[in-house]
C-alpha cells in the first residue's frame, strides 16, 4: 500500500537539493559530456524544484525486504516489498545511519522525491524495524546494461519484485 501527499519541503531536503547543483559542476559537464543536454535539462529540473519548494511524499507499507549488497559507494540498497505485493527500490548512503539505530529497513516509511528533477531527498522511518529476509548479490553490469536494476524510489511490480529477489541465496 502506498499512500501520498506534498508538503514543503524541509531545510534538510533542500539542502539535498541544492548539493545536486554546484554551477560550475553544471557547465563543465554540458560542457565535457556526450549526455550534456540530459545534465543540462536535469539542471533546469532540480533549480525549478528548489524555485517551487515543494516535496513529493510517498508513505509504504512495507512486508518484506531483501538487502542488496553493495558495490562501489552507491550506499545501501533494498528490495522493499509492500503489503500489497508490490516492491520499492531505495538505495543511498543516507541510509546507513537508519541502519545502525536499525530504524531500516522498517514496516512502514516515508520517501520524499522532489517532483520535477525524481531526485530522492530521503527516507523518513515510520514503523517497526523488519529484519531483512535475505541478502542478494550485488547488481552485475549484466542486470544494470539490460535495464534490470530498478532507480532510487522506483515502485516495481511483484514479478519484477520475485525475480530480482531470486538471485538472494
Amino acid at each position: 500500500m502506498i499512500e501520498s501527499h506534498t508538503r514543503a519541503m524541509t531545510p534538510d531536503e533542500r539542502r539535498v537539493l541544492e548539493g545536486q547543483l554546484p554551477p560550475a559542476l553544471w557547465t563543465a559537464m554540458s560542457a565535457l559530456w556526450r549526455r550534456g543536454a540530459f545534465w543540462a535539462e536535469y539542471g533546469t529540473r532540480v533549480r525549478a524544484d528548489l524555485e517551487a519548494g515543494v516535496a513529493e511524499v510517498r508513505v509504504f507499507h512495507a512486508a518484506e525486504a531483501v538487502r542488496v549488497e553493495e558495490t562501489e559507494d552507491e550506499g545501501s540498497q533494498y528490495l522493499v516489498r509492500l503489503v500489497d505485493g508490490r516492491a520499492v527500490f531505495r538505495v543511498g548512503q543516507d541510509l546507513y545511519g537508519c541502519e545502525e539505530a536499525r530504524r531500516f529497513p522498517c514496516t512502514r516509511f516515508e520517501i520524499a522525491q522532489a517532483p520535477r528533477s525524481g531526485h530522492v531527498l530521503g527516507t523518513r522511518c515510520l514503523g517497526e524495524y523488519l529484519t531483512p529476509a535475505a541478502v542478494r548479490p550485488a547488481f552485475t553490469d549484466r542486470e544494470h546494461a539490460r535495464g534490470l536494476v530498478p532507480d532510487d524510489g522506483e515502485v516495481i511490480d511483484g514479478g519484477r519484485y520475485e525475480a530480482l529477489r531470486r538471485a538472494a541465496p
